[in-house]
């Protein structure tokens, strides 16, 4: 898998220069009968697995990276940031759709979980106490 040299913060090359570089990781991922969630994932847990092991280190990191900005700078890279999505959301409005119904849709749900679990624990509770008369209160 190729990696990208362009930093991901701060100056990036066109559009057009990001989906052609896009397109050959996928092409690239396709010839060798991979995808590329497999990498991301893999990615994503020896980071985790690094900052859950040496948590001195990641907050030494985290501090080191905090400093070598000004405010300033943090502000512009979050306006930036800000201003990139917003673009992102302007060009994919059916994206931003299917996502915004997929995250409501997943609140839904998480808060019907929570009051299953609720009440399996409450009648589980209220079980418990008609096997011992003594312990609940008439």
């Amino acid at each position: 898998m190729t990696t990208s040299t362009v930093p991901l913060l701060g100056i990036e090359p066109a559009q057009r220069e990001i989906d052609n570089r896009i397109r050959e990781n996928r092409n690239a991922l396709k010839e060798r009968g991979e995808t590329a969630l497999g990498h991301l994932v893999y990615s994503a847990l020896g980071h985790a697995s690094v900052a859950i092991s040496h948590p001195d280190q990641t907050l030494e990191k985290s501090i080191e990276i905090y400093h070598s900005k000004t405010n300033d700078q943090w502000i512009d890279e979050a306006n930036s940031v800000v201003t990139k999505v917003w673009l992102w959301a302007k060009r994919n409005p059916i994206k931003v759709s299917l996502l915004m119904v997929s995250l409501a849709i997943s609140a839904f749900k998480a808060k019907v979980m929570g009051q299953y679990m609720l009440d399996v624990a409450a009648s589980n509770i209220s079980g418990v106490w008609h096997h011992y008369p003594g312990c609940h209160s008439k």
